[in-house]
């Protein structure tokens, strides 16, 4: 029997904690203009896991409601960038995982807002908007 293995993370100050479990769906860095803002970072990069496979083990996420399929989530304490939701998915920050060593990313995404001094070479491949099969993810990114 394989055992799962268990992501665990939350904000800067502790006051939010969460595990997921499983499998990610995808690790991705994201060059568009909304992560830049609310990572404060030049790109941001999130793994994402389907929201069954996410338990809430402390306190309670804020979130903002960026438009009708996507929002974002933050510690309202500490002001930690944690989450992304759409649909039936959450994609938490990267940084915000208590190993984010254990995650790889996949692929760059909205590389056409990338900065101009930000020089890809990491052998990923690099996506103008959205990944093939995620075309229908703009939310005015």
């Amino acid at each position: 029997m394989t055992k799962s293995v268990i992501y665990e993370g939350g904000c800067v100050c502790g006051s939010v904690r969460y595990e997921a479990s499983g499998e990610p769906l995808w690790t991705i860095h994201c060059h568009c203009g909304i992560c830049k803002r609310h990572t404060g970072a030049a790109f941001a990069t999130f793994v994402c896991f389907p929201l069954k496979d996410i338990t809430w083990i402390k306190g309670e996420l804020s979130q903002y409601q960026f438009t009708d399929g996507c929002q974002r989530g933050f510690c309202s304490e500490c002001g930690s960038t944690l989450t992304f939701r759409r649909d039936s998915e959450l994609s938490f920050s990267v940084g915000s995982l208590d190993h984010p060593e254990w995650v790889t990313p996949d692929f760059h995404i909205m590389t056409e807002k990338q900065l101009p001094w930000i020089k890809l070479d990491d052998g990923l491949p690099c996506h103008l908007r959205f990944a093939p099969g995620g075309e229908d993810r703009d939310a005015g990114l």
